[in-house]
C-alpha cells in the first residue's frame, strides 16, 4: 500500500507540474523485461499508471520503451509480437495516445531484422522513436 501511494503521488506530482509541457511520457520504462510494480502491486499496476497519466495529461502521447525489440531477434520478452500485444492491452483499457520507443543498444546491427521489426511495429500507426542509441 505504501509503494502504491508513493507511485501515485509521484505521477500526480510530475503531471501536476509538467502536464502539457513535454512532448511524450515514458510511463513505465522497460516494462516488457521487468515487473517490479506488478510483482508488488498486482498484474494491473503498469496499466493503472498509464490510465492515471492519461487522465492528468490526455493530450500527450504515452510511450512504451524497451530494449531488444530491434536489436535481438532471440529475446522473446520484447519481440515485436510481445510489444504489439502489450500495446493492444493498453489500448483495450482505454489508453488512446500511445507511442513506441525502441532502444538501440547495438553490438552489431542486424539491418534486415531491424527493418522487419520496425515494419511490424509500424502497422499499429503509432509514432516510433529510436531511444537510448549506442
Amino acid at each position: 500500500e505504501e509503494l502504491q501511494r508513493a507511485a501515485h503521488l509521484r505521477i500526480e506530482s510530475l503531471l501536476g507540474r509538467y502536464a502539457r509541457d513535454f512532448i511524450e511520457w515514458d510511463v513505465v520504462n522497460e516494462m516488457l523485461h521487468f515487473s517490479f510494480f506488478e510483482d508488488r502491486l498486482g498484474s494491473s499496476a503498469s496499466t493503472d499508471f498509464y490510465l492515471r497519466t492519461q487522465k492528468l495529461d490526455p493530450e500527450t502521447p504515452l510511450f512504451m520503451n524497451d530494449y531488444n525489440t530491434i536489436e535481438l531477434s532471440e529475446d522473446p520478452l520484447s519481440s515485436p509480437d510481445a510489444y504489439i500485444q502489450k500495446l493492444n492491452q493498453l489500448k483495450q483499457v482505454g489508453i488512446t495516445k500511445l507511442g513506441i520507443g525502441v532502444e538501440g543498444h547495438f553490438t552489431k546491427p542486424n539491418v534486415v531484422y531491424m527493418r522487419a521489426a520496425l515494419d511490424q511495429l509500424r502497422t499499429l500507426g503509432m509514432p516510433i522513436w529510436l531511444t537510448e542509441v549506442d
